[in-house]
């Protein structure tokens, strides 16, 4: 009967090994998800500051010429 409780017990033990590396790698893989994530949504942020200060140096540059040209 000890043997039979402590093989019941390996297997608890086994279980719990293998669903904290379920989580684990569940982590990890959200983990990088929103690593990716953050890194994506600052380029974008990036970009779009640099096409707003394009066209902005585009408009100034326009109002310049109308400028001269009145």
């Amino acid at each position: 009967r000890d043997l039979r409780m402590s093989r019941g017990l390996g297997d608890v033990y086994k279980r719990q090994i293998l669903l904290l590396i379920l989580l684990l790698s569940l982590l990890i893989k959200l983990s990088i998800h929103h690593c990716f994530y953050s890194i994506i949504y600052k380029l974008n942020n990036f970009y779009t500051l640099i096409f707003t200060l394009y066209i902005y140096g585009i408009k100034k540059e326009n109002s310049r010429q109308n400028m001269r040209t009145v």
